[in-house]
């Protein structure tokens, strides 16, 4: 799939989170060297108490890139109030030592089951660029379930009417672009001025989800919340 050279060469900036992943870290070191061969790349890496050898793995990262590294104690449980609040925590604080001009803001977990198409991602910065009402296309968040690839991520999702869809594991919508809220789904792209410009940041928070119950929310919820408030708008990429 041919990307315009309009947009090609764009400069990210990869922000990530990694705990005991050390095989996941090997794909997205192959997944980033194809990424650069279109793009100028920078990693800020938040390595999260890990027992594997994931450290050894970023450390080799870190000396092909420039890529910051810090060092996070255990992570609360999942899906509760007080594990969005530390990530976002950590979050701002990643996106706080990004100093430079960046036309892209990739975020991502580091322990992806399947990291996207490289192509893919450039196909979507080109796809970005093209429309200005777009601020962000987030990844399709596959995941290993009962023998089958299964959409994981649902606790970031918000639907255009500002519901989130409970439970851990659902089935996809049809291939191609999802109107979203808000997604994350292990991993994001955002336009870096939009963010920049309008101090975009993570916080924890609440929501209400289609049963009308109202629970914790991700820190990507409010990161992206921000952005439809702005009136840009978000989709899911499901190819």
């Amino acid at each position: 799939m041919a990307v315009s050279e309009v947009f090609k060469m764009k400069k990210i900036a990869i922000v990530g989170i990694a705990r005991d992943c050390e095989l996941s870290l090997i794909r997205f070191y192959n997944f980033v060297e194809e990424l650069r061969k279109e793009h100028a790349i920078d990693i800020f890496i938040y390595e999260n108490d890990s027992k594997d050898d994931s450290p050894r793995i970023i450390k080799k990262i870190s000396h092909e890139y420039l890529c910051e590294i810090h060092n996070l104690p255990k992570l609360p449980q999942l899906a509760t109030y007080e594990r969005a609040d530390y990530l976002a925590g950590c979050r701002n604080k990643s996106l706080g030592l990004i100093d430079g001009s960046y036309d892209f803001l990739v975020i991502s977990d580091l322990d992806l089951f399947k990291w996207p198409d490289p192509t893919r991602i450039s196909y979507n910065i080109d796809m970005m660029g093209r429309h200005e009402e777009i601020a962000a296309v987030t990844s399709n968040g596959l995941d290993m379930h009962e023998g089958r690839e299964i959409y994981y991520d649902s606790w970031p999702i918000l639907n255009t009417d500002n519901l989130n869809i409970p439970g851990a594991y659902f089935d996809p919508p049809k291939k191609g672009y999802h109107d979203v809220n808000s997604a994350f789904g292990g991993l994001a792209i955002y336009k870096f001025d939009i963010c920049k410009n309008n101090d975009v940041s993570y916080a924890a928070g609440y929501m209400t989800d289609i049963d009308g119950k109202v629970r914790p929310s991700s820190d990507h919820t409010y990161f992206n919340k921000q952005l439809i408030d702005l009136g840009y708008k978000i989709y899911i990429d499901y190819e």
